[in-house]
């Protein structure tokens, strides 16, 4: 409950000072713990270092008897605070009250330079008070507990949006199945208050109260109260995932997967989370190609989302394993055990038609629906200077004519795959570590090189080897000191800086002639003056380069094919 209040002149007996309480946005908890408020909130300014003043009033109390005479009994609290980034403050206010004191504690909060105060009232009850209605909720029946639950939601504090709109009904028969399972503790005032708020904000998913447990944006809310991001413990990156991974619209179905449901338990949210995140975590990413599936398919996300990755796990081959993650991005499923079921048959077909081969040598074309792989398939060809091609093995090319020749190429030479049975999705942009592997693989270079600082660049991902062999060559820095930019899409210039740096190293051009070549990075000057001076690139139809702009899958095939030539 809370209005607004102008308050002119409070008495300097009071607060020390006369001021008016300016607007903020404020909250009032209640740490059972430490017998205190928790208030906490932000100015309307949003300026770090203003003072903020508090007044509480005790229950019953005015304004009038805080500045009569009777002042010392109306006022239950005074503080200042100092305002920190974003404007933000908290305040712990501890409650000096009698045993028997039970009500609404009146809070104004403002500063000194702006004219509306902000007032709030927050219930208080102490010990005994509480002790009582969690007796009563232990003892109560199927027909009385929403009544005894009813009764506690002052004394407990409980009065949050979840039970302001929820169904009372039904978090009752959370509340009464959760207490048959283990009675609350009427001594332990915080954990009991936990548990039953935990189960208030199941039944907001249960009941698909959307504005209750997601905020406008799709934030989850009440993080304070069940924590999904708590899941990422012990090895598992669910949470992570759901936050950097999996698309907006998949972290959308994620929380619609949360609704609706039957939830009695917090474990029971958190495992339909995991399961969801784990299916759009591979199927889903918010990048090109599978870089991303070795980050989500590991043994503890899997735990979580209650499959085993037996076998996927055990293939070690990095080549084979490149070639799997592709063939899974074609297949549908929208389940765990699904995910599985087909990551098992696409292991099995690969491993038996590729036994023996190192390098791989399927068909070649299992990759990716539309957010597929570029993943090389080495072959002792690769290295020789290309030939044109004659046949034409991809039926979605008709409108990047100019790449014809360098794709059908390419693929001949097993250095590209494509994205489908007779797809190559030439539009799809293509990542870092995609082109890394490619390039090397090109090359010829034998796969070594020494541990990387980076990051993020996953142990035994089918990409690994070859950016530490580019590494080791000087062919690729990263992005920052310890980060490669795996599943960043990579730039028309910086895969310029690439082919450079592993076939034309300190050999010189002529000058740019792009319209936007002040646009072109310093590091990458030379590396573009080159490959343009040899008719390496072209540009476009507009005399630009673009060299930020990210790099299609066409692109790249064109861009190595007629690098390989001057080799």
């Amino acid at each position: 409950m809370r209005r607004k209040f102008l308050i002119k002149l409070i008495a300097s007996a009071v607060l020390g000072s006369v001021f008016t309480i300016g607007a903020s946005a404020a909250e009032i908890d209640v740490d059972f713990e430490n017998e205190q408020f928790v208030v906490t909130g932000e100015i309307s300014s949003k300026k770090s270092g203003e003072a903020v003043k508090l007044m509480v009033l005790n229950p019953g109390k005015t304004l009038d008897d805080a500045m009569g005479d009777g002042f010392g009994e109306a006022i239950q609290y005074v503080a200042d605070a100092v305002t920190e980034e974003n404007g933000k403050y908290s305040f712990f206010v501890p409650v000096l009250t009698a045993e028997d004191t039970a009500g609404y504690f009146t809070f104004y909060i403002g500063t000194v330079d702006e004219p509306e105060s902000e007032m709030l009232t927050k219930y208080y009850s102490t010990a005994h008070f509480r002790t009582d209605v969690i007796k009563a909720i232990n003892n109560a029946d199927k027909s009385t507990i929403e009544q005894a639950l009813s009764d506690s939601i002052e004394p407990l504090s409980l009065n949050f949006e979840a039970f302001e709109k929820g169904d009372l009904s039904k978090i009752a028969e959370l509340v009464y199945k959760d207490k048959e399972k283990k009675e609350y503790d009427e001594e332990d005032f915080g954990t009991t208050q936990q548990r039953i708020k935990e189960l208030a904000l199941l039944s907001a998913y249960n009941e698909s109260l959307s504005s209750v447990v997601y905020g406008a944006d799709g934030a989850l809310k009440h993080q304070n109260i069940i924590d999904i991001s708590a899941i990422d413990s012990g090895g598992v990156t669910l949470y992570s995932a759901y936050e950097n991974i999996i698309t907006e619209k998949a972290r959308s179905d994620v929380r619609k997967a949360l609704l609706d449901k039957d939830f009695e338990t917090v474990e029971d949210l958190y495992d339909t989370f995991s399961e969801a995140v784990f299916v759009h975590g591979v199927k889903s990413a918010n990048t090109e190609g599978t870089g991303h599936i070795a980050s989500v398919l590991t043994k503890k996300n899997a735990d979580a989302a209650g499959v085993s990755l037996t076998k996927y796990l055990n293939v070690t081959n990095k080549s084979k394993k490149g070639i799997i993650e592709s063939k899974l991005l074609t297949e549908s499923f929208s389940t765990p055990q699904e995910l599985v079921e087909k990551l098992n048959e696409i292991i099995e077909d690969v491993m038996d038609s590729q036994s023996g081969s190192d390098s791989g040598s399927g068909n070649g074309r299992g990759s990716s629906t539309g957010t597929s792989s570029m993943v090389p398939i080495v072959s002792d060809s690769a290295v020789n200077n290309t030939t044109e091609s004659k046949k034409e093995y991809f039926t979605d090319l008709n409108n990047v004519e100019w790449a014809k020749e360098a794709i059908n190429n390419l693929y001949e030479k097993k250095i590209v795959n494509g994205t489908g049975e007779d797809t190559f999705s030439p539009d799809n942009k293509i990542t870092r570590e995609q082109f890394a592997v490619i390039l090397v693989n090109a090359s010829g270079y034998e796969l070594g090189g020494e541990d990387s600082s980076f990051a993020d660049v996953v142990e035994d991902a089918y990409y690994e080897k070859h950016v530490l062999t580019a590494k080791s060559l000087g062919i690729v820095n990263g992005i920052s000191e310890n980060e490669f930019g795996v599943g960043k899409t990579i730039t028309r210039q910086d895969l310029c800086v690439m082919i450079y740096r592993a076939w034309f190293n300190g050999k010189t051009g002529s000058d740019m002639s792009f319209k936007d070549k002040d646009s072109v990075s310093d590091y990458s000057k030379a590396a573009v003056g080159y490959l343009s001076s040899k008719g390496i690139i072209n540009g476009f139809e507009d005399n630009t380069f673009k060299p930020q702009q990210a790099c299609t899958r066409a692109q790249a095939a064109k861009i190595i094919y007629e690098a390989m030539k001057l080799r």
